[in-house]
């Protein structure tokens, strides 16, 4: 075959043979060159969009970070609070006027919620103080309206409300839940909790949560979508989905959401995985330590990068064919018979 080549090659005309070595000359630089100047710049792009993303599901994270940081703070108010730490301690049934007493300290503590404390924070939808002696609500910050039958018979025994009791002090950040005590529609809200304790006898006074309803959550990342079908979901230590794009996901285990994607969840604080469709970039946060998910097309997230290659591919193609065509023409112009011979 190689002897078939050579014997072709040689009885070329010098016409044909010049036309040949300017198209090698061209094509073959063109290829080598062009193509891998090509696959670095895609890469490198690709590469710089992807770290955008990772950047883009870090900043959410520090955005929630930062905004639950001032609750944290706020959840030991009670304790630093002199009113309000002395009517923890109050055992009402010892007093002559139990109802009386109760009601002006209510009235006390309600002021000191709504005149102080959700003043501090615009993510707050509501506060509630609980005391441990008489298993009562000390404060609130609506009067509107109370399950009082949930407050006697279901609150106290909730796995959310042992756990923040638990801890002894801990601040107790709590995933998705129905607001059954101060809300009419069991509006699914998260909370950071933290039992109220004698800093002396150690005795647990009670407890204080701070509601963030989901529609003041999700104004912390809603600005920031990478692209127009990208995915966004918030998972809680119980693996239920706080935050989807999709409300009535809202409160769903996060398998049932995800389906067999969600082995591709990092247990890691930072992680970036991927199926044959999608990225899937998890970030975690250092104060609640639940994930931040975000699912991204691969075809939408370097649409920009391969419309970009395409074209200069088209135009080197429309260029090298051109380079041909001269070459063609010089060859020509070289090998043609001068007038009068």
């Amino acid at each position: 075959m190689i002897t078939n080549i050579k014997s072709k090659l040689q009885n070329l005309s010098l016409r044909n043979m010049l036309i040949l070595a300017f198209s090698c000359f061209i094509v073959i630089p063109f290829f080598i060159i062009g193509g891998t100047l090509s696959w670095l710049y895609m890469q490198s792009n690709r590469g710089m969009v992807l770290e955008a993303a990772v950047d883009n599901n870090k900043q959410i994270v520090k955005n929630m970070d930062a905004s639950f940081n001032p609750l944290l703070r706020l959840s030991m108010f009670p304790e630093h609070d002199p009113t309000i730490f002395q009517i923890m301690k109050k055992d009402y049934a010892a007093l002559p006027y139990p109802l009386y007493e109760r009601e002006k300290d209510f009235d006390a503590v309600g002021g000191i919620i709504r005149n102080s404390m959700m003043l501090y924070t615009d993510l707050l939808d509501s506060v509630l103080i609980y005391q441990n002696k008489n298993h009562i609500v000390v404060g609130r910050s609506n009067n509107d309206y109370m399950n009082h039958r949930y407050l006697e018979m279901e609150f106290y025994n909730e796995p959310f409300v042992q756990n923040i009791l638990k801890k002894q002090g801990l601040v107790v950040p709590v995933g998705i839940h129905p607001e059954r005590l101060m809300s009419t529609r069991s509006a699914p809200v998260i909370s950071i909790g933290r039992a109220i304790v004698d800093p002396y006898s150690k005795e647990i006074l009670g407890l204080i949560m701070l509601n963030v309803g989901i529609d003041k959550l999700k104004t912390l990342w809603s600005d920031i979508r990478f692209t127009d079908h990208t995915r966004f979901y918030l998972i809680d230590e119980n693996a239920n989905v706080v935050y989807s794009n999709d409300p009535s996901e809202y409160g769903k285990p996060a398998s049932e959401v995800l389906g067999q994607d969600v082995s591709l969840i990092s247990e890691e604080g930072q992680q970036t995985r991927e199926n044959r469709t999608s990225y899937f970039i998890t970030s975690t946060s250092s104060v609640t330590n639940w994930k931040a998910l975000t699912i991204i097309p691969k075809d939408e997230l370097f649409s920009f990068v391969n419309t970009i290659v395409r074209t200069i591919f088209i135009a080197l193609m429309i260029l090298l064919a051109l380079s041909i065509v001269a070459s063609v023409y010089i060859a020509l112009s070289i090998t043609k018979p001068p007038c009068g011979f």
